[in-house]
């Protein structure tokens, strides 16, 4: 399948990577997928002295489709400020800020850079002082200068895969990718998506196979239709997706999936929309239903010329005449 998808002219990076992402997945590259993702993006990079570098650096050490994707996202972040910082700057405001700072000198011994506020002020003159914190009820400091709060920041690891991945034991937040609904469901439009019917309780259901994902996800909607309803326990996790929007989580519980030869309980994550029931990549293995993907080939690429040549079929696909 050919992807010739490339990023628009003014088009967020976000944007167009989850453009990308969702086209990706639908074609069910199973772990070879986020290589495919990565040498995807760089392709069609519209800032080429990024797409160069990339290559360049990727010849001699290979990069994880996470490293990409901050690298780019960082870069267009940096264009960004330039870009608000030329428009807002003259020569009266670089004057003003030289008066400031040569003042600011005067006065720097009977100040100090506050870790309570983080504002730079007079010693003992801390605005934040008898003040609560928003994030953790205590006093004298700020929500965005408290302890706790960066505590928890250095435990979070947000993973994102394609429909929804799994919270680890130190994350606070997980990702998820695009949720068809039942209505915009077409079985037949793609052979690149596998679709299994699973009796889940007893109950027939269709299930869309993503081996991209590491939690199983079921709607409310489907749960109602059986005779015998599951407990659904509370899911306190947040879950996002690709635009930061939230994604509504009823809760998670726990059902038997049986196919002809398997039958097993997973963890489901119960969702108000009326979307597509998704079994990931853990089921999907234990029921049969997909064989392990060989491990990824890899090999040394040593100048930009050999990267295009060695992925020519990732970059431009199997073209027919």
């Amino acid at each position: 399948m050919s992807l010739e998808i490339k990023q628009e002219q003014g088009e967020k990076f976000t944007d167009y990577y989850s453009r990308l992402r969702n086209v990706v997945v639908e074609c069910n590259y199973g772990e070879s997928q986020d290589r495919m993702l990565r040498d995807k993006i760089i392709q069609g990079l519209l800032d080429k002295a990024l797409q160069e570098r990339l290559i360049r650096e990727t010849s001699k050490k290979a990069k994880t489709l996470q490293e990409v994707v901050s690298e780019c996202k960082a870069a267009e972040n940096s264009k960004v400020q330039a870009s608000v910082m030329n428009e807002k700057l003259s020569l009266n405001t670089l004057k003003i800020f030289r008066n400031y700072r040569n003042q600011s000198k005067n006065n720097q011994k009977n100040e100090v850079n506050c870790k309570q506020c983080g504002k730079i002020h007079e010693k003992k003159k801390c605005p934040a002082y008898g003040t609560k914190c928003r994030n953790c009820d205590g006093r004298n400091h700020w929500a965005k200068l408290c302890r706790t709060q960066r505590n928890k920041q250095k435990n979070m690891t947000a993973r994102r895969v394609n429909a929804i991945e799994e919270n680890c034991e130190n994350s606070e937040t997980i990702y998820i990718g695009e949720l068809k609904s039942v209505n915009e469901l077409d079985m037949k439009e793609t052979n690149c998506v596998s679709y299994e019917k699973i009796y889940v309780n007893k109950n027939p259901v269709m299930f869309k196979l993503d081996t991209g994902s590491q939690v199983n996800v079921i709607p409310k909607s489907e749960l109602l239709k059986w005779e015998e309803k599951p407990a659904v326990r509370k899911w306190k996790t947040a879950v996002l997706d690709y635009s930061d929007n939230r994604v509504p989580i009823l809760g998670e519980c726990y059902l038997n999936c049986q196919t002809k030869k398997y039958r097993k309980t997973y963890k489901f994550l119960v969702t108000s929309l009326n979307s597509c029931p998704i079994l990931g990549l853990e089921a999907c293995r234990e029921l049969g239903l997909i064989q392990r993907l060989n491990m990824i080939y890899k090999s040394p690429i040593e100048t930009p010329e050999l990267i295009l040549k060695e992925l020519a079929d990732l970059f431009y696909g199997n073209r027919k005449t």
